[in-house]
Protein backbone atom coordinates (compact mmCIF):
# COMPACT_ATOMS: atom_id res chain seq x y z
CA UNK A 1 0.00 0.00 0.00
CA UNK A 2 1.35 3.43 -0.88
CA UNK A 3 2.39 5.80 1.89
CA UNK A 4 -0.43 8.44 2.02
CA UNK A 5 2.17 11.09 2.78
CA UNK A 6 3.84 10.72 -0.62
CA UNK A 7 3.22 13.81 -2.68
CA UNK A 8 5.31 14.93 -5.66
CA UNK A 9 8.47 13.44 -7.12
CA UNK A 10 11.16 11.99 -4.82
CA UNK A 11 14.25 14.01 -3.99
CA UNK A 12 17.26 12.09 -2.73
CA UNK A 13 19.80 14.94 -2.59
CA UNK A 14 19.72 18.73 -2.34
CA UNK A 15 19.19 20.37 -5.74
CA UNK A 16 22.12 22.10 -7.41
CA UNK A 17 19.96 24.78 -9.07
CA UNK A 18 17.98 27.60 -7.47
CA UNK A 19 15.19 26.74 -5.00
CA UNK A 20 11.69 26.30 -6.38
CA UNK A 21 8.18 26.26 -4.94
CA UNK A 22 7.62 22.76 -6.33
CA UNK A 23 6.56 20.14 -3.78
CA UNK A 24 8.98 17.23 -3.55
CA UNK A 25 8.95 14.05 -1.46
CA UNK A 26 11.76 13.76 1.07
CA UNK A 27 12.78 10.82 3.24
CA UNK A 28 12.20 11.52 6.91
CA UNK A 29 15.76 10.31 7.58
CA UNK A 30 17.11 13.28 5.58
CA UNK A 31 15.20 15.83 7.68
CA UNK A 32 16.25 17.38 10.99
CA UNK A 33 14.55 19.86 13.29
CA UNK A 34 15.90 23.37 13.16
CA UNK A 35 18.09 24.20 16.19
CA UNK A 36 16.75 27.76 15.90
CA UNK A 37 13.10 26.78 16.29
CA UNK A 38 11.58 28.86 19.13
CA UNK A 39 8.98 26.19 19.86
CA UNK A 40 10.38 23.91 22.57
CA UNK A 41 7.15 22.71 24.17
CA UNK A 42 5.38 19.71 22.66
CA UNK A 43 2.80 17.36 24.16
CA UNK A 44 3.65 13.72 23.37
CA UNK A 45 0.03 12.54 23.51
CA UNK A 46 -0.87 15.26 21.03
CA UNK A 47 2.01 14.20 18.78
CA UNK A 48 0.91 10.54 18.86
CA UNK A 49 -2.67 11.47 17.94
CA UNK A 50 -1.47 13.85 15.24
CA UNK A 51 0.85 11.18 13.82
CA UNK A 52 -2.01 8.69 13.60
CA UNK A 53 -4.08 11.31 11.76
CA UNK A 54 -1.25 12.00 9.31
CA UNK A 55 -0.77 8.31 8.63
CA UNK A 56 -4.47 7.80 8.00
CA UNK A 57 -5.14 10.86 5.86
CA UNK A 58 -1.75 11.98 4.58
CA UNK A 59 0.23 15.16 5.09
CA UNK A 60 -1.69 17.92 3.33
CA UNK A 61 0.64 20.84 4.04
CA UNK A 62 4.25 20.53 2.84
CA UNK A 63 7.11 21.27 5.19
CA UNK A 64 9.36 24.22 4.35
CA UNK A 65 13.02 23.22 4.37
CA UNK A 66 16.46 24.49 3.38
CA UNK A 67 19.36 22.28 2.23
CA UNK A 68 22.18 21.58 4.66
CA UNK A 69 24.76 19.41 2.91
CA UNK A 70 23.07 16.10 2.21
CA UNK A 71 20.23 16.78 4.62
CA UNK A 72 17.48 19.38 5.12
CA UNK A 73 16.75 21.71 8.01
CA UNK A 74 13.04 22.09 8.70
CA UNK A 75 11.97 25.73 8.88
CA UNK A 76 8.22 25.13 9.17
CA UNK A 77 6.71 21.78 10.09
CA UNK A 78 8.74 20.56 13.07
CA UNK A 79 5.56 19.30 14.75
CA UNK A 80 4.64 17.38 11.59
CA UNK A 81 8.13 15.88 11.48
CA UNK A 82 7.98 14.79 15.14
CA UNK A 83 4.53 13.25 14.65
CA UNK A 84 5.56 11.52 11.42
CA UNK A 85 8.52 9.88 13.13
CA UNK A 86 6.30 8.58 15.93
CA UNK A 87 3.82 7.22 13.37
CA UNK A 88 6.50 5.53 11.27
CA UNK A 89 5.88 7.66 8.18
CA UNK A 90 8.89 7.39 5.87
CA UNK A 91 8.44 10.31 3.46
CA UNK A 92 7.03 13.82 3.77
CA UNK A 93 6.10 16.49 1.20
CA UNK A 94 8.30 19.56 1.32
CA UNK A 95 9.17 22.80 -0.43
CA UNK A 96 12.90 23.55 -0.60
CA UNK A 97 13.67 27.19 0.07
CA UNK A 98 16.77 29.40 -0.18
CA UNK A 99 19.59 29.63 2.33
CA UNK A 100 18.90 31.94 5.28
CA UNK A 101 20.97 33.43 8.10
CA UNK A 102 20.30 32.27 11.70
CA UNK A 103 18.54 35.57 12.43
CA UNK A 104 16.35 35.24 9.33
CA UNK A 105 15.50 31.67 10.34
CA UNK A 106 14.52 32.68 13.89
CA UNK A 107 12.31 35.52 12.66
CA UNK A 108 10.72 33.27 10.02
CA UNK A 109 9.95 30.56 12.56
CA UNK A 110 8.77 33.02 15.19
CA UNK A 111 6.27 34.56 12.78
CA UNK A 112 5.17 31.12 11.52
CA UNK A 113 4.58 29.79 15.04
CA UNK A 114 2.83 32.99 16.10
CA UNK A 115 0.49 32.68 13.12
CA UNK A 116 -0.58 29.26 14.44
CA UNK A 117 -0.57 30.41 18.08
CA UNK A 118 1.68 27.46 18.90
CA UNK A 119 4.25 29.15 21.15
CA UNK A 120 4.15 29.49 24.90
CA UNK A 121 5.04 32.94 26.21
CA UNK A 122 8.26 31.44 27.61
CA UNK A 123 9.33 30.00 24.23
CA UNK A 124 8.56 33.35 22.63
CA UNK A 125 10.53 35.25 25.27
CA UNK A 126 13.56 32.99 24.83
CA UNK A 127 13.53 33.71 21.09
CA UNK A 128 13.17 37.45 21.73
CA UNK A 129 16.17 37.34 24.07
CA UNK A 130 18.31 35.48 21.53
CA UNK A 131 17.45 37.85 18.69
CA UNK A 132 18.14 40.91 20.83
CA UNK A 133 21.42 39.52 22.18
CA UNK A 134 22.77 38.25 18.85
CA UNK A 135 21.95 41.43 16.95
CA UNK A 136 22.30 44.09 19.63
CA UNK A 137 18.64 45.05 19.18
CA UNK A 138 16.43 46.83 21.69
CA UNK A 139 12.84 45.77 22.29
CA UNK A 140 11.76 48.69 20.10
CA UNK A 141 13.96 47.52 17.22
CA UNK A 142 12.77 43.93 17.54
CA UNK A 143 9.13 45.04 17.61
CA UNK A 144 9.72 46.84 14.32
CA UNK A 145 11.31 43.73 12.78
CA UNK A 146 8.39 41.54 13.86
CA UNK A 147 5.60 44.04 13.23
CA UNK A 148 4.27 43.78 16.79
CA UNK A 149 3.97 46.11 19.76
CA UNK A 150 6.87 46.74 22.11
CA UNK A 151 4.59 45.88 25.05
CA UNK A 152 4.08 42.35 23.70
CA UNK A 153 7.84 41.83 23.80
CA UNK A 154 8.41 43.51 27.18
CA UNK A 155 5.60 41.53 28.84
CA UNK A 156 6.96 38.22 27.53
CA UNK A 157 10.45 39.11 28.75
CA UNK A 158 9.06 40.09 32.16
CA UNK A 159 7.34 36.71 32.52
CA UNK A 160 10.55 34.84 31.69
CA UNK A 161 12.86 36.96 33.84
CA UNK A 162 10.66 37.52 36.90
CA UNK A 163 8.53 34.40 37.39
CA UNK A 164 10.04 31.77 39.68
CA UNK A 165 10.89 28.46 37.91
CA UNK A 166 8.06 26.38 39.38
CA UNK A 167 5.45 28.96 38.36
CA UNK A 168 7.07 29.12 34.90
CA UNK A 169 6.44 25.38 34.60
CA UNK A 170 2.74 25.98 35.30
CA UNK A 171 2.73 28.50 32.44
CA UNK A 172 4.58 26.10 30.15
CA UNK A 173 2.06 23.35 30.94
CA UNK A 174 -0.83 25.65 30.07
CA UNK A 175 -2.16 25.82 33.64
CA UNK A 176 -1.75 29.61 33.79
CA UNK A 177 -2.66 32.14 31.10
CA UNK A 178 -0.32 34.82 29.79
CA UNK A 179 -2.19 37.74 31.37
CA UNK A 180 -2.13 36.21 34.84
CA UNK A 181 1.52 35.20 34.37
CA UNK A 182 2.43 38.82 33.62
CA UNK A 183 0.49 40.04 36.66
CA UNK A 184 2.22 37.51 38.92
CA UNK A 185 5.65 38.43 37.54
CA UNK A 186 5.35 41.77 39.34
CA UNK A 187 4.92 40.12 42.75
CA UNK A 188 7.31 38.43 45.17
CA UNK A 189 8.06 34.73 44.74
CA UNK A 190 5.88 33.47 47.62
CA UNK A 191 2.84 35.36 46.31
CA UNK A 192 3.51 34.06 42.80
CA UNK A 193 3.46 30.50 44.10
CA UNK A 194 0.37 31.11 46.23
CA UNK A 195 -1.78 32.28 43.34
CA UNK A 196 -0.14 30.07 40.70
CA UNK A 197 -0.77 26.84 42.59
CA UNK A 198 -4.28 27.96 43.57
CA UNK A 199 -5.27 28.54 39.93
CA UNK A 200 -3.50 25.40 38.67
CA UNK A 201 -5.26 23.38 41.39
CA UNK A 202 -8.61 24.95 40.45
CA UNK A 203 -8.99 26.46 43.91
CA UNK A 204 -9.69 29.80 42.25
CA UNK A 205 -10.24 31.06 38.72
CA UNK A 206 -7.79 33.20 36.77
CA UNK A 207 -10.26 36.09 36.99
CA UNK A 208 -10.37 35.79 40.79
CA UNK A 209 -6.58 35.62 40.96
CA UNK A 210 -6.14 38.68 38.74
CA UNK A 211 -8.64 40.61 40.86
CA UNK A 212 -6.73 39.68 44.02
CA UNK A 213 -3.42 40.68 42.42
CA UNK A 214 -4.96 44.00 41.41
CA UNK A 215 -6.02 44.62 45.03
CA UNK A 216 -2.46 43.94 46.17
CA UNK A 217 -1.22 46.41 43.58
CA UNK A 218 -3.59 49.11 44.81
CA UNK A 219 -2.53 48.48 48.42
CA UNK A 220 1.14 48.80 47.47
CA UNK A 221 0.47 52.08 45.68
CA UNK A 222 -1.32 53.39 48.76
CA UNK A 223 1.66 52.48 50.94
CA UNK A 224 4.08 54.13 48.51
CA UNK A 225 1.98 57.29 48.51
CA UNK A 226 2.02 57.34 52.31
CA UNK A 227 5.62 56.46 53.14
CA UNK A 228 7.35 57.53 49.93
CA UNK A 229 9.32 54.38 49.07
CA UNK A 230 8.90 51.09 47.17
CA UNK A 231 7.99 47.97 49.13
CA UNK A 232 7.41 44.49 47.70
CA UNK A 233 5.66 42.66 50.59
CA UNK A 234 3.62 43.53 53.65
CA UNK A 235 6.39 41.99 55.76
CA UNK A 236 8.72 44.59 54.25
CA UNK A 237 6.22 47.32 55.19
CA UNK A 238 6.17 46.19 58.81
CA UNK A 239 9.95 45.91 58.95
CA UNK A 240 10.44 49.38 57.47
CA UNK A 241 7.92 50.99 59.82
CA UNK A 242 9.50 49.26 62.81
CA UNK A 243 12.88 50.62 61.75
CA UNK A 244 11.47 54.13 61.35
CA UNK A 245 9.83 54.01 64.77
CA UNK A 246 13.06 52.82 66.36
CA UNK A 247 14.95 55.69 64.75
CA UNK A 248 12.27 58.18 65.84
CA UNK A 249 12.30 56.96 69.44
CA UNK A 250 16.08 57.26 69.54
CA UNK A 251 16.02 60.80 68.21
CA UNK A 252 13.18 61.81 70.51
CA UNK A 253 15.28 60.81 73.48
CA UNK A 254 17.90 63.20 72.17
CA UNK A 255 15.31 65.99 72.03
CA UNK A 256 15.21 66.11 68.22
CA UNK A 257 11.72 64.80 67.46
CA UNK A 258 10.69 67.61 65.10
CA UNK A 259 13.92 67.43 63.12
CA UNK A 260 13.59 63.67 62.95
CA UNK A 261 10.13 63.85 61.41
CA UNK A 262 11.24 66.38 58.81
CA UNK A 263 14.21 64.18 57.86
CA UNK A 264 12.34 60.87 57.68
CA UNK A 265 9.20 61.98 55.86
CA UNK A 266 10.26 64.75 53.48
Amino acid sequence: MNDPSTIGPPATAPPTGPPTQAVVRLAVTTLFESPHNPRQTFDEKDLLAFGAELKAHGVKTPLRVIPRGERYEVLAGNRRLKAARLAGIEHLPAIIGPELTPTEIRIDQLLDNDAHDSLTVLDRAACYQRLMRDNGWTAVTLAGKLGCSESKISKALAVKSSLVPDVQELVRAGSLGVSLAYDLARLDSDTQRKFGTAVAGEEMTEAEARAAVARIGRAKKAVRATVGFELTTFEAVRAKLADLLAQLNKLEKMGAAVTALKTLWK
